[in-house]
């Protein structure tokens, strides 16, 4: 019994550390969760907002600066390139971003080719006048907007705002300088070409002080300021035109989901507005009613036993005169109390009104609301299947297209990579071993054999030399007894030559030399 006694306290501590660690553990994990979502909090706002903000300006200038572009290139025709050249560096040069000088360009050589200039004429005219549009804006601090409003204006025969800057494009003044520069006829009349030309050349000889200033007050706060503000709409644009294909395709899968529920019935289209409308209610509903819930339990405070009704009641029954004194601030204040009371009640009662009708309106046809609405549901998942599957497909082949481009573009470089690592290999290993057209090592190591060779038989040479000439001598061992019959001699057999009996020393040394230079030219012949 004790040891089950023990088991069951040990158990139960057990749950109870158990329960403890659990309760630790969420506690850690609803930590952990807390400083997640202040992370997230933070990375919102900071990073993902700021992100969008930029991302969706990029693309708005993207846009823009295709259209100015394709603006461009349709009114100069062939000199769009050259325009276009102009406006690459339109932020530090003039202070405007490539749109915005490609933009004025535009509509002043729209104006231009309209009244009969040539294309070479009208794009070198719109350059000049978009300049002097940046050199009107520095010289009289004026927005390069406004400045170009009164070019275009004087361009187009309305001297009045140029008139303010000191210009005058009026009539008289432009027939003079056309007939002081030999355009029209001598009768004074001037076609549209020629007026085009009489304004034009009227302007630029009047803004003399005006032209070069953007340049000569570039490094000023003014005009930095607009370089600043015209290379970052540049920089914006460029990254724009890297997302504008990812965001056409979007916005062209989009549209027809569009399209879809504008073509709904009007019974649908009906039944959803009544039932954002039931939302719109229901937050303001929930937000008066708990207001009144909560006042409803101050009242309850106010006229309990020591509320302030029961204060109230003390005050009158007790001190009546002195109450009767300040009756009108009493007043006052009760007043003040309904009103609190009365302005939530009517709020709530408004928006249980509009509640109420738009359940009426949505009950009316609540029927088949519902079962459409149900159809929709039912058939949106295939079509955006259908509208969204192509679209990833594309995204997804995009992808991987630019992950093979990478592959194939950095492919080469990674062959000669390795090629020069192992060449370098080869080549070390040929130093080390001096190996190289004919290799020096294995050519010692030949040579060395050969010598090796001849100097180990020559040194050996003269052993079986010596060993034949003690036999032939007899040296090498006793002369037995001869034979009897034999004189006591004995015979040596060299090849077919027999020597029979004792030989002389002199008979010795001379077969000794003879054998040697045998031996000798032999080997002569075989090391030969």
């Amino acid at each position: 019994m004790a040891t089950l006694a023990r088991l069951i306290v040990k158990l139960i501590t057990d749950v109870s550390e158990f329960e403890a660690g659990m309760k630790n553990a969420a506690k850690k994990l609803d930590k952990i969760g807390s400083q997640m979502s202040q992370v997230g909090d933070k990375l919102t706002a900071g990073v993902t907002l700021p992100i969008i903000a930029a991302g969706t300006a990029a693309v708005k200038f993207a846009s823009d600066l295709a259209e100015t572009r394709n603006k461009t290139t349709v009114v100069f025709g062939s000199m769009s390139d050259d325009v276009m050249k102009f406006a690459n560096s339109s932020n530090t040069a003039l202070g405007m971003s490539e749109n915005a000088a490609l933009s004025y360009a535009s509509t002043y050589g729209s104006i231009l080719k309209n009244m009969g200039l040539t294309e070479e004429q009208t794009a070198e005219m719109s350059k000049a006048l978009t300049t002097l549009t940046a050199d009107y804006a520095s010289f009289h601090n004026l927005a390069p907007e406004e400045a170009f409003e009164k070019i275009k204006a004087g361009l187009v025969g309305s001297s009045e705002p140029l008139i303010s800057l000191g210009k005058d494009l009026r009539v008289a003044s432009v027939q003079a300088y056309a007939m002081a520069n030999g355009i029209g006829s001598a009768n004074g009349k001037l076609t549209q070409s020629e007026l085009a030309l009489a304004r034009y050349g009227t302007l630029i000889a009047q803004s003399g002080d005006e032209m070069g200033d953007f340049a000569r007050t570039s490094d000023g706060l003014a005009n930095s300021t607009r370089i600043l503000g015209a290379t970052i709409e540049d920089t914006l644009a460029s990254f724009g035109e890297v997302a504008i294909p990812t965001v056409t395709t979007f916005l062209q899968a989009l549209i027809p989901i569009l399209d879809f529920f504008n073509n709904l019935p009007q019974p649908i289209k009906v039944g959803i507005v009544n039932m954002l409308l039931f939302a719109a209610a229901m937050g303001p509903i929930l937000s008066i009613g708990g207001r009144v819930v909560s006042l409803g339990g101050q009242l309850m405070t106010f006229f309990g036993a020591k509320g302030g009704f029961a204060s109230l009641s003390a005050l009158l029954t007790t001190k009546l005169l002195p109450a009767l004194t300040k009756l009108p601030g009493l007043l006052g204040t009760v007043g003040a109390g309904m009103g609190a009371i009365s302005l939530p009640v009517l709020a709530l009662i408004a928006a249980i009104a509009l509640l109420v009708v738009t359940i009426v309106l949505f009950g009316k046809q609540a029927w088949e609301t519902v079962q459409t609405i149900g159809k929709l549901f039912g058939l949106l998942p295939e079509l955006i299947r259908q509208r969204t599957v192509p679209w990833m497909k594309n995204v997804g082949y995009e992808i991987v297209k630019g992950i093979w481009q990478g592959i194939s573009g950095g492919w080469s470089s990674f062959v000669n990579w390795v090629s020069q690592i192992v060449h370098n290999l080869v080549e070390n290993v040929r130093n080390a071993l001096g190996v190289h057209s004919r290799s020096q090592v294995f050519f010692d190591i030949g040579k060395n054999l050969d010598l090796g060779l001849e100097e180990g038989i020559a040194a050996q040479a003269h052993k079986p030399v010596n060993a034949m000439l003690n036999v032939a001598t007899g040296t090498t061992q006793a002369p037995s007894a001869a034979p009897a019959g034999t004189g006591g001699g004995r015979s040596i057999s060299i090849g077919p030559i027999t020597i029979n009996g004792d030989l002389s020393e002199s008979a010795k040394e001379s077969l000794k030399v003879e054998m040697l230079d045998l031996f000798n030219g032999v080997l002569e012949e075989a090391l030969a």
